[in-house]
């Protein structure tokens, strides 16, 4: 007995790193978006797993340091939580976190889009949000 209920104990923490990974992945790809060369101003380090310290306690996830911010952003993978310490703008503008996650959100969409197979198209508005197009294979 003991055996396989180490073979399933594994199986689920591979499973489980394997999805961590994927995550990262995808936070860094989003991370990316919000550096580009010519503005060395959203420079940011690459996101990390791990614990980081915020003005409130500690907080273990994903771990991403946005632009001018005292204090990280982590995003609990299980929850989806995230926990941060802006004191209200003065010490992180909301906007970068609200950029932030709209690149993830566009990015999730892309990478789930492409699986199934579907052509997805990014356009900038003048506004700053993102506008996705899903062309759905056998539709014109």
């Amino acid at each position: 007995m003991w055996p396989v209920l180490l073979r399933l104990l594994a199986r689920i923490v591979g499973l489980w790193s394997l999805m961590l990974a994927r995550i990262v992945a995808l936070f860094r790809s989003a991370s990316t978006l919000l550096n580009p060369i010519s503005r060395a101003s959203w420079l940011m380090p690459p996101p990390r797993t791990g614990t980081a310290q915020l003005f409130s306690g500690s907080a273990t996830g994903v771990v991403v340091q946005l632009q001018d911010w005292r204090y990280p952003v982590v995003f609990a993978t299980e929850t989806g939580e995230a926990r941060y310490d802006n004191f209200s703008g003065r010490w992180g503008n909301q906007a970068h976190l609200d950029t932030f996650l709209q690149s993830y959100a566009a990015e999730k969409c892309k990478i789930e889009g492409r699986k199934q197979g579907h052509t997805v198209m990014e356009q900038q508005l003048a506004d700053g949000s993102i506008k996705l197009t899903v062309n759905v294979r056998g539709t014109n």
